[in-house]
């Protein structure tokens, strides 16, 4: 695994100039990356009872974003050593490329359509926003839950802070067209999302 982080760090760390895809001929590079990521550590202890959580943890988090001749590749990913310990996945790595007025969504994102529609649900799936003009166009669809089943050994006599809270899988699929700029604007959204029973 340090390899790999090591791998990202001397990838990912280099930042290049870079020009406007309509100025592509006078430049001499139009790639560069910037962006943020962290890490964090969380060493952990407990006498007397069950350990809730691993000993060591670790939690490396970032949102880098590559600029190629005009398009921008935003990425953001979440890694750490939960993934093998809890039931919910923890890791996940999402892309919203975009290029003027057009942006694909790919992955784990954060779509927010307006404050009652989606309104910055995580979804793993895909979509796009088209906005030429005052023109306001959007599509998703993805998984808002992932099926997580009843633990039926589980005591709550015995450990009340182990308790995950089961759920079924929930797909949907968003939809938006509308008219207007960011501060004034007729939006028509429709949501639609349904859980598996069977899940």
């Amino acid at each position: 695994m340090i390899k790999k982080v090591l791998f990202f760090f001397l990838c990912f760390s280099g930042l290049l100039s870079g020009q406007d895809l309509s100025k592509i001929k006078d430049t001499k590079s139009g790639i560069y990356i910037s962006g943020r990521v962290g890490i964090s550590t969380i060493f952990y202890n407990v006498k007397g009872i069950d350990p809730r959580k691993p000993k060591f943890s670790y939690v490396l988090s970032g949102a880098p974003v590559a600029h190629l001749y005009g398009f921008d590749l935003p990425f953001s990913f979440l890694l750490s050593n939960y993934q093998r310990d809890f039931r919910q996945p923890f890791n996940q790595f999402g892309i919203s490329p975009y290029y003027k007025s057009i942006k694909l969504h790919l992955g784990y994102r954060n779509l927010n359509f307006s404050p009652y529609t989606l309104a910055g649900h995580r979804i793993l799936g895909g979509g796009f926003e088209f906005t030429p003009g005052k023109f306001r166009l959007a599509f998703m669809y993805g998984r808002f839950n992932k099926a997580v089943p009843r633990d039926t050994t589980f005591n709550p006599q015995n450990n009340l802070s182990r308790t995950v809270r089961p759920n079924f899988s929930r797909k949907g699929f968003a939809a938006k067209i509308g008219f207007g700029t960011a501060r004034n604007h007729f939006d028509l959204i429709v949501l639609k999302a349904e859980d598996d029973p069977f899940s």
